[in-house]
Parts: structure tokens; sequence; C-alpha cells
């Protein structure tokens, strides 16, 4: 980005800069840099390097010899390497700098004293260039922030294209369409060739000729594979419409008698299917709440098309464990299997799963992702996880107080059924969860993922598929995503990048965690890392993350480690006005956290960390002092919690 500092810099630049930064953009802001002939070198050479420069053209911006040489090189750059130039012009108008108006006649004519006609001349060529540049206007968006969202989303697409942008294209069948039979067969080319179709059945679908047919080449094109289909039912009843009660027995009273059986039974038969799909209910799901309904659908479409962008960074060499793992599964699903996912400390066991379970969940209507069963187990007691299964299966809240076993042989022997187990390695656990395959309907599908070999055994799990760690070319390609934003390292970091690569020896989570520590970091920095690095023992994932903990300030590892011991699963909201009272700076705190990849912020807005990272802030806790709780800064088991409470109690008692 050029731009003149002194009239943008701490505004509309800032805000622009972060937007980006948070879209993931890697952006160049020529911020602080300009001394001397040389920085001056490296600055141009930055600039042709660059893919996208973005011009912000203010009032003082022809005052400033910089950008006025930026702006020739960019030009420059733009007419022989086909670089992308964007201006914007920030309260002035193109037209002031074709015809040198105002602030710009006077700030060109003070040059020529200095600079020379034929320099000055060929930057009144440039400023005349950049006002027939197609780009953006400030006055004509209202706000700045408008603007700020528009330049973020062009930039992306001109980046990415549009398979990697979080936008969804979407064809919203219009009734007056529906006007003879050359615009229906256009409307049904373009159901065929959707990736996603959602029938929105509400009370008066089934009166609709249009939407019947509709409905049967939804579902043809689905059971060929070529589509998903999720349904919304809006406002109707499920049970009448399965069993075509009410409105939906009277539409097809009328259809008898005046269409052929065949056509009104395979109309039937649609709607019967329909019901069958995993889709929303809209006076069940969110309690009836619209505005939340449809920010859930289109999240969960957004992840059906794209996954999330988190995942995106991840998936690197998963295509083989899928392809392995997909052969291993019936894919007209009508075998219950149980698949066993295992391997080593922060191989990605967990993200393979979720990619899985995510391209499985489309055949299933009852899914259910239990995280975490080995921690929750231990503090929260398997009863917690109990109920989060029953709920999610039977898609509701459950008031199960006791026999929450007999509930799951009972009431899922007639679900088909997707069920993730993540980070389980207690048989008794499994027992409680999942217990007999036979309780579930044919064609069911579990997952499980585990680091201990032992408990797939006794599990008896039909298929089991170890992780291995990532290649180095692999890894590599993982570690510049987040250190570079890119999927290779910058030029005079690749022999400083191979040596960290190689030293964490394939393991993602340290690979993250690292490459997320040393984006925009100095030399200095990654030659400290590296040698740090070199005398961890081999392969302890521990403490190569320790490193990066230890590189933040004091205030910031007190939050990291308060929501390791007791924040995990909680808002992000909840706790910051703890950490402000404790003059913590918690925004900026959990900013930093979330951009080193120590913790995450989920779609709800809720603090999540990876298992290592969490046992990690609780080993730091715990030694404090491992012999005695009550020394320690931190209780989050119960049983400590309590001997340090009666200790207390017996000392004071001891006092009186």
């Amino acid at each position: 980005m050029s731009f003149r500092g002194s009239d943008t810099r701490k505004g509309f630049v800032d805000y622009l800069y972060t937007s980006f930064v948070d879209a993931g953009v890697h952006v160049y802001r020529d911020a602080e840099i300009r001394v001397g002939a040389k920085i001056n070198l490296d600055l141009l050479s930055v600039i042709s390097q660059t893919k996208i420069s973005i011009v912000i053209i203010s009032e003082n911006f022809a005052s400033s010899i910089w950008c006025l040489k930026e702006l020739a090189h960019i030009l420059e750059c733009r007419r022989s390497k086909g670089q992308l130039v964007l201006p914007i012009f920030y309260k002035v108008k193109p037209s002031q700098l074709k015809h040198l108006t105002r602030q710009f006649r006077n700030d060109i004519y003070a040059h020529k004293k200095k600079m020379g006609e034929m320099v000055v001349n060929n930057w009144i060529e440039a400023l005349r260039e950049i006002s027939s540049v197609s780009g953006w206007i400030v006055e004509e968006f209202g706000h700045e922030g408008k603007l700020v969202k528009r330049v973020v989303n062009e930039i992306m697409i001109a980046l990415n294209g549009t398979k990697r942008i979080m936008r969804i294209h979407v064809f919203k069948e219009d009734d007056n369409l529906r006007r003879g039979e050359q615009i229906g067969a256009e409307l049904l080319s373009i159901i065929m060739q959707s990736k996603i179709v959602i029938p929105i059945i509400s009370e008066n679908y089934a009166s609709s000729q249009w939407c019947l047919r509709d409905l049967v080449l939804m579902l043809n094109c689905r059971r060929s594979g070529m589509q998903k289909v999720f349904p919304i039912f809006y406002k109707v009843d499920v049970a009448q419409l399965r069993n075509l009660r009410g409105r939906y027995g009277d539409a097809f009273k009328k259809w008898k008698k005046n269409l052929s059986e065949k056509v009104v039974e395979e109309w039937k038969k649609a709607l019967r299917e329909v019901c069958s799909l995993r889709g929303w209910e809209s006076e069940r799901d969110k309690n009836g709440y619209e505005g939340a309904l449809v920010k859930t659908i289109v999240e969960e479409i957004r992840s059906e098309l794209y996954g999330t962008s988190q995942l995106i960074k991840e998936l690197v060499g998963i295509d083989e464990h899928l392809k392995h793992i997909t052969s291993l599964i019936d894919v007209k699903f009508n075998d219950t299997r149980i698949v066993g996912i295992w391997g080593n400390i922060g191989v990605g066991k967990t993200t393979l799963a979720r990619v899985l379970y995510d391209k499985l969940s489309s055949h299933f209507k009852h899914l259910s992702f239990v995280a975490d069963i080995r921690e929750t187990s231990l503090h929260k007691g398997i009863e917690c996880l109990q109920r989060q299964l029953i709920d999610d299966i039977l898609r509701s809240p459950n008031n199960v107080s006791t026999d929450k076993i007999g509930v799951i042989k009972s009431q899922f022997i007639d679900k088909k059924v997707l069920v993730l187990l993540d980070d389980i390695d207690a048989i008794t656990d499994f027992n409680a969860l999942i217990g007999d395959i036979s309780w579930f309907k044919a064609g069911s599908i579990v997952i499980v993922t585990t680091g201990n070999m032992k408990f797939l055994n006794e599990a008896k799990v039909d298929h089991e598929y170890e992780v291995n760690k990532l290649t180095l070319n692999e890894s590599l390609i993982l570690f510049s995503r987040y250190a570079f934003q890119k999927d290779y390292p910058v030029k005079d970091y690749e022999i400083l990048s191979h040596s960290i690569v190689s030293i964490i020896a394939g393991l993602p989570l340290a690979l993250k965690v690292i490459g997320s520590f040393l984006y925009e970091q100095s030399r200095g920095v990654w030659n400290n890392i590296s040698r740090k690095l070199m005398e961890v023992p081999h392969q302890q994932v521990q403490e190569m993350l320790r490193i990066c903990y230890e590189e933040l300030d004091d205030m910031e590892q007190q939050i990291f480690l308060d929501i390791a011991c007791f924040l995990i699963g909680s808002s992000k909201q909840s706790p910051i006005y703890m950490w402000d009272a404790c003059g913590f700076f918690p925004r900026n705190g959990i900013e930093v956290l979330s951009r080193m990849s120590l913790i995450e912020i989920d779609k709800d807005d809720k603090l999540r960390m990876h298992d290592q990272l969490r046992d990690l802030g609780q080993k730091i806790v715990h030694l404090e002092n491992p012999k005695e709780p009550q020394e320690r800064s931190r209780l989050w088991k119960y049983e400590e919690a309590m001997y340090v409470l009666d200790s207390n109690k017996d000392i004071t008692e001891d006092c009186d």
C-alpha cells in the first residue's frame, strides 16, 4: 500500500491494513522506513515483486517526493509486468489529479525548483495516468467501513479466485420465471449445475407442480452423486409431510384428478425421501428464531462448500489419507462400521477426522461430533458427553437424568448415525457412549481418534488407520502457510526454514504454532528460535511449544494459563472483565495468542485450544510446586482444590 502517511496512516490506512491481515492477505505497508538511498532501493524492489499495488491518493499526496517516486515506479510495473494497480481516491476527486487543481498544482510546482522539469513532468504524467485507472472514490461509499469491506473482498477475489473466497453464488428461483417450457428447461439446467440445493418446504409447497418437479430432479441428482440436498422445513410439521396429511393430502387429491398416477407417486416418494435428509426445521432449530437459524444455515453451507479457512491451511497431505480411509467404508452405507484413527501426539489425527466427518455428513441426518473426550470425561464426567451425544442425535435437548445408556440403546436403534469420538482412550468411556454397534441402524459410521493402539483392540474397531508424520516437503508447505502466508519460504529464508522444519520433524501442531510465531519476525528472532529448537530432545512436542510460550510477555502468559486451566469452551467475552481488572489488556492478549495459533476462537466466539497446548499450560502451573498444590497459582482439579480448602480449614480451626 502506497500512501501519504500524515493524511491517512492512523485512520483509514490502518483500518484497511488490519482488515487485510484479518482476511489472511500478506500486505506490505511502507510505513516508517524512508531513510537513506539503500532503503529506497529496497522499497522499489518490494513494489516490483508485489502482485497488487494499492495507491491511496489523498490531499497532500503530491507534496511527498517519496509518494510520487513510488507512483511512477508502480505504474511502470503496471505497464511492463502487468501488475494490478488499484487507486483509492481519499477525499479527493480523480479530476483534481488529471487537471492538477488546487493543492496538487501547488505541490508539483514547488518540486520543480528542486527536482528539475524532466523529473516533475514524469510525475505529472503519472498523476494523470492514475486518475484514469479504475478504483474507488471514498465519497461514493458514504462510510469508510463499507469501502474497506469492498476493497478487501475484491482484492481477495483478485488474489485467490472464487474457489478460495468465502462467497456463495446463489440462484433463487423466481415465480415470475415459471412461464413456458423453455424457461422451465433453463431452471432445470441450473439445478443440475448446482453443487448444493436447498428446497424450502412450506405449507403450500405441494400445491405447486413446479416445486414438486424441481424436488424430484434435485433428489435424482443427489442419488447420482452430482450434488447435496439440504432441506429447510419452514413452519411445517415433518410428520404431516411424511404422511401426506393436512394440506399435503389435499394437494395430492387434486393432482390425482388431473395427472397420471405415475407422476403423482413419484412426487409422493420425493416428499417422503426429503423428510429423511439432514436439514433444518424452522420451528425447532434455534428455538424458532429465524435470524439465528439463517446464520447457522449460511455457516454450514459455507463449510460444505469450502471448509473453514483454518482447515484449508491445515489440509496438507490429507488427500491420500482420505482416499485410503474412504476405501474402508461402504460407500452405499449399508453396513455399520467403526473406524479408528490413531497416531502419535500432534500428527493431525483430529484434523483428518474432522475433514472425514465433514465429507460424510451430507449422507446422514443424525450426527454428533464429541470433542476432547479424554479431558472432558476426567474433569466433568462421562454423563456430560452422553448428554451431548443424545441431544445431537435426537436433535433437541433432552432431560435424561438417569439411564442415559438406556436412552441410547432404545432411541438410536432406528437412526442411521455419523458419530466422531475425538481423543478417546478408555474403553469405559467408549462403552458408555457407543456400547454395541447394534444399538444403531445399519449404515451408521463411528469414527474414533486416539493415541492408544491398545484401546482400538479393546473397542474392536472394524478398521484401523495410522496417521504418520508429514513428509519434509509437506511440512515445509504447512510451515510456510503460517510463517509466510504462502506455500513456500520467501527469498533469504529458505535455508532457515528448511532447518527449522527438519528439527520439528513432520508434527503439524508444532509447525503451525512455531510458523505463526515467526510470521513477520526479524531474522534475529528466527535464528534464536532455530537455536532453541536444536536443544529440544527429538520430537518432544511440548518442549517445542514451550519455546513460543516463553516468547510471550507476562500478561499474555497469564491469559494463556487461565485459558488452559479453566476457560476452554467459554465465551471469549466472559473472562475479559476479570483480565481487565488485573490490568492484562485482554483484547490485545487474545489477539496475540490467536495470531500465534496458541488459541482459536470458534464460530460461536468461544475459546478453543489444542489438547497439547492445554496440557503444556497445565504442566507449567503444576511445576510451580509439584508436591504442594496450595503453592500453585491455579487449581482446576476438584480433588486438589478440596484438599487445599480442607487444609486451610484445619489451619483456621487450629488457630481458633
